[in-house]
């Protein structure tokens, strides 16, 4: 009998340890989102520093940005792309490599790599290199299923108000990286309940049943105008998990909250972060049409397409100026560089 009172103390104490380690590396990750977004919202309105190219790379020899983009020592300060010049610039709190056309408009940026909490995201798949500390920031908010259930991407519950949701994928990692769409892992570490029609407790440990640590979910989602669509790439069996998607694919996600406080729209995130053409790279023409419009509609703007009038009259937040307000210069380059990826990446023939 004692040996037995002593196993089941064990595992008692390991799911314990396991729940606690998992409670204070949520409330870890959650501070620094928190402190991350706030810093973010500070600085938003810094004004666009020019770097000293020369200077930079002599102070940082060897400096590996986003995307595949290597540059080494000063070998390539200037651009052997023709027309383009590269210049190093400082945009809130980020340091970006960005080639500029012969008008000064950017039509590529890389993110400089060499902040440290950024080294640890850096992702290989193939043919290209990512950062993929960004995408939690374009990912973030709080969504709607099609089953009225509310989902939270992200340790973002302290920015909403006046709303029912749960915290499903709370912590999550972008494992993968297609073309148009990313895969995400969740609830790695989670403890089964078992088969409820295997016996009265589920089977033991390692089988899968009560009380085994199971590994990830992982959710397909694909950037759309309304929000995400999420498919499901993998389950785990018996583990409670909310939102649960009602279908395997196409469920539709429509995007109700950010979590920029006082930054009003679905695309928040363009106001207060620089962005790069690769990650704009994910979102379908539609969206990158009214992301760059809603940049303009924040400060009052109205439109002459009547699809963006129309639109932005229905949003509770937009209210038109006889004179709209200056643009930051973090929104200006974002909205050249959204501008030049609609026109270079979904051109007709």
């Amino acid at each position: 009998m004692k040996p037995r009172i002593f196993l089941v103390t064990a595992i008692v104490c390991g799911l314990t340890f396991v729940v606690n380690s998992r409670s204070l590396e949520t409330q870890r990750i959650g501070e620094t989102l928190r402190a991350d977004i706030k810093s973010q919202l500070e600085h938003r309105y810094d004004k666009r520093k020019v770097l000293k190219a020369k200077q930079f790379f002599a102070n940082n020899k060897e400096i590996t940005f986003n995307d595949g983009l290597s540059l080494i020592g000063m070998n390539r300060i200037k651009s052997k792309r023709k027309g383009l010049s590269l210049s190093v610039e400082k945009l809130g709190n980020d340091t970006m490599v960005i080639y500029r056309n012969a008008k000064g408009i950017a039509v590529e940026a890389y993110y400089c790599t060499n902040r440290e909490e950024c080294k640890m995201y850096i992702m290989t798949d193939d043919h290209k290199k990512l950062v993929t500390y960004y995408i939690p920031y374009l990912l973030a908010g709080n969504y709607m299923l099609k089953n009225g259930e509310n989902s939270v991407f992200g340790l973002w519950q302290d920015f909403y108000e006046g709303s029912k949701y749960n915290n499903d994928p709370g912590i999550y990692e972008v494992s993968k990286i297609e073309d148009d769409s990313i895969e995400i892992t969740y609830g790695n570490g989670r403890v089964s309940s078992g088969d409820p029609k295997s016996s009265k407790y589920g089977k033991m440990p390692g089988g899968g049943g009560a009380g085994a640590i199971m590994g990830p979910m992982i959710w397909q989602v694909q950037f759309t105008a309304d929000g995400l669509m999420a498919k499901v790439v993998r389950d785990q069996p018996f583990v409670s998990h909310d939102p649960s998607l009602i279908d395997k694919e196409n469920n539709v996600l429509t995007k109700v909250q950010c979590p920029w406080e006082g930054v009003d729209g679905k695309w928040a995130f363009t106001a207060v972060m620089p962005l790069t053409h690769e990650l704009l790279k994910l979102f379908p023409k539609d969206a990158l049409e009214l992301m760059y419009a809603e940049i303009f509609a924040r400060h009052g703007a109205t439109f002459k397409v009547a699809k963006f009038q129309k639109y932005f009259n229905a949003q509770k937040w937009y209210k038109k100026r006889k004179s709209p307000t200056e643009l930051t210069d973090i929104e200006k380059f974002n909205a050249q560089l959204i501008n030049e990826v609609i026109l270079t990446t979904f051109i007709s023939f």
